[in-house]
């Protein structure tokens, strides 16, 4: 997961602070963001992407799920490949 945000951002020039917070702390966002991971777990896997697509799934990169656009995805991945491939070579 972290190469994958170390892509993003680099991808998407921006910046990004991280903050640890302690579990179970009473932390309203922490407390929050544990809510929506526990949702999504019982949520169902298939979805329809757009009304007029005959195929169902869910795009998933290392075990997350993918909920943006998945052709534009796919492009920035292969272009922040291409990046760091070419970047290797200087």
């Amino acid at each position: 997961m972290w190469k994958l945000l170390e892509c993003i951002i680099q991808e998407l020039q921006i910046k990004i602070t991280f903050h640890k917070v302690r579990a179970h702390t009473g932390d309203f966002w922490n407390d929050q963001a544990d809510n929506l991971a526990k949702e999504g777990r019982n949520l169902c896997s298939i979805f329809e992407h757009n009304n007029s697509s005959k195929y169902k799934g869910i795009l998933q990169w290392y075990d997350h799920n993918i909920d943006t656009n998945s052709r534009n995805f796919i492009k920035k991945i292969n272009q922040t490949r291409i990046d760091i491939n070419l970047s290797r070579l200087n």
